[in-house]
């Protein structure tokens, strides 16, 4: 497994779409503002704003009762390939969406 992939529960997945949903920023900010939250898209991929760039989170079943998640971060360029954005970005889906350490 790669440094932008990681797995995590069925009920851990579950849990996360359901905190983005209550983060969504898409039903919340003003027309023309950028979310810097948390948001759900297609109930698989969990997207998370920043100032400069987006983060996805994607889940694919993995079997057992595992989902595989798979990180992408792209900026106004294209993809940013800094290992540290990734680990902040794991950083951040699991004490935002999960309330805890990964």
């Amino acid at each position: 497994m790669s440094l932008r992939e990681f797995v995590v529960k069925q009920a851990e997945w579950r849990a996360a779409v359901g905190r983005a949903r209550e983060l969504d920023a898409y039903g919340r900010q003003p027309v023309g503002q950028w979310p810097y939250v948390w948001a759900l898209k297609r109930g698989r991929l969990l997207l998370r704003w920043y100032d400069y760039a987006m983060g996805r989170v994607e889940g694919r079943a993995a079997g057992n009762g595992k989902i595989r998640c798979a990180l992408l971060i792209l900026g106004c360029t294209g993809e940013i390939k800094n290992p540290a954005a990734y680990e902040r970005l794991k950083e951040q889906f699991f004490a935002e969406l999960l309330g805890r350490t990964g």
